[in-house]
């Protein structure tokens, strides 16, 4: 068998390194979320948490285990059932993993605790590769994933899961960069029709997570277009911004198509949602909520700031 030379051993070894790093990354947020949330005295079978919208999204989760889809049970609002046609839920990425967990377990609770920890490591590997999409080194990568990984927001947000798959927002800055930089376009002369068809199956697929993370690309890719478009002074380069917008758009627009086709079939409940004139102080974002240290901050000093407040 012929030696390795000096090149093929630092291949192998950066080869190495190139799977290493991230996989001890996604165990180290998963441990460490783990952990956080209770360690050995987590009981997958129960629910973290059962304030908030949990035992909404419990219920969610039983009827796409039960049923096709969320949006009808035969098992709630007896004696017709209950539908969900008049509460849009553009999350169908995290609907169908909460299915998918929910089958494989057969339980409800197990799938609600399982993909609030699968989202450590995902949301790790997410800022890991994005960060040596830029260029950073992998212990900085490194960092970067697992501090984005254990944000206080991961786990103030326990009860509104689908939040706390966040994932896709380094994926939508690294799009949007690319769309300044001019390194991505949807004309066929400049691209394969695969590869065009692959960014847009991309931003379709992330664009089922949730409306406000769609909102938050389609926000930055704006951005990037009117960044483009000021230093270049070309319209026509603005072309792959409103493409990606557009694709965004499509997404969110079909994942209520349901909702929507059914409000124009069927009088609007006005009872579905109401929201209460408090509900703008309570759920509105305030420029003091970015400025204060978070709700119930580890340090002493801090969280009485923010109680004061």
């Amino acid at each position: 068998m012929k030696d390795l030379t000096a090149t093929d051993t630092v291949t192998v070894k950066s080869d190495v390194a190139a799977w290493s790093v991230p996989a001890l990354l996604a165990a180290a947020a998963l441990t460490t979320g783990w952990l956080m949330v209770g360690g050995t005295h987590i009981d997958l079978r129960v629910p973290l948490v059962y304030s908030g919208d949990t035992l909404l999204v419990l219920s969610w989760i039983k009827r796409a285990m039960e049923n096709p889809w969320i949006f009808h049970s035969t098992l709630m609002g007896a004696p017709f059932g209950a539908s969900l046609y008049d509460y849009p839920i553009p999350d169908s990425g995290s609907i169908l993993a909460l299915k998918l967990l929910g089958i494989l377990s057969g339980s409800a609770g197990v799938a609600f605790n399982v993909y609030y920890l699968a989202g450590f490591p995902l949301n790790a590997i997410s800022a890991y590769f994005v960060s040596r999409k830029f260029s950073l080194s992998r212990s900085f990568s490194f960092a970067c994933g697992f501090i984005y990984a254990v944000l206080p927001f991961h786990f103030l947000r326990i009860p509104h899961l689908f939040y706390t798959w966040y994932f896709v927002a380094p994926i939508f800055v690294w799009y949007a960069y690319k769309i300044y930089s001019n390194d991505i376009s949807f004309s066929p002369r400049e691209l394969r029709a695969s590869a065009i068809l692959g960014h847009a199956f991309v931003l379709l697929a992330l664009s089922c997570f949730g409306v406000y993370y769609s909102a938050f690309g389609v926000l930055i890719f704006f951005i990037a277009g009117v960044a483009r478009y000021t230093y270049t002074g070309s319209i026509k380069s603005t072309c792959a911004c409103l493409v990606a917008i557009a694709i965004m758009l499509f997404g969110v627009l079909a994942n209520t198509a349901p909702n929507i086709i059914y409000r124009a079939t069927h009088e609007v409940d006005q009872e579905a949602l109401d929201r209460g004139i408090a509900g703008s102080e309570e759920h509105g974002l305030k420029i003091a909520q970015l400025l204060l240290p978070r709700p119930q901050h580890r340090l002493p000093a801090f969280a009485k700031l923010n109680g004061t407040y």
